[in-house]
């Protein structure tokens, strides 16, 4: 299957769709759940209010939908874009691991180097 993401909001990229909590919350909730009330995507998504609550929908384009009940739902596109949220990692989660990862080899190393002045300074005086 092929999908034209360009149909969706003027200026919404399907990255920069994507890569906000609480747009992702939001598709999740309804992959999971498969369908939410307006106030229930409010009250999971934990955005706080209803003005950035309806930016939120309205910057997920067709990715959503409301059924013949009323409840927001995934599109096919939706599902997609869920699917490559799952199947992807983040960038930023990414970037993160590897901030924590330099973090963890500058202490080890750092530690090293304390451990072997200790040993010089130790037995060099003796």
């Amino acid at each position: 299957m092929s999908y034209n993401f360009r149909s969706m909001n003027a200026g919404f990229s399907l990255y920069k769709i994507l890569k906000d909590a609480n747009r992702q919350k939001i598709i999740t909730i309804l992959q999971e759940r498969g369908s939410a009330s307006y106030t229930e995507l409010l009250e999971a998504s934990e955005t706080g209010s209803t003005g950035l609550m309806n930016c939120h929908l309205k910057a997920l384009g067709d990715l959503i939908e409301k059924n013949d009940s009323g409840q927001y739902v995934l599109t096919d596109k939706g599902k997609v874009a869920y699917s490559v949220l799952y199947n992807f990692p983040a960038e930023a989660d990414v970037a993160h691991k590897r901030k924590a990862q330099k973090i963890y080899w500058s202490l080890l190393a750092v530690g090293q180097i304390v451990i072997l002045a200790s040993f010089v300074l130790f037995f060099g005086l003796n």
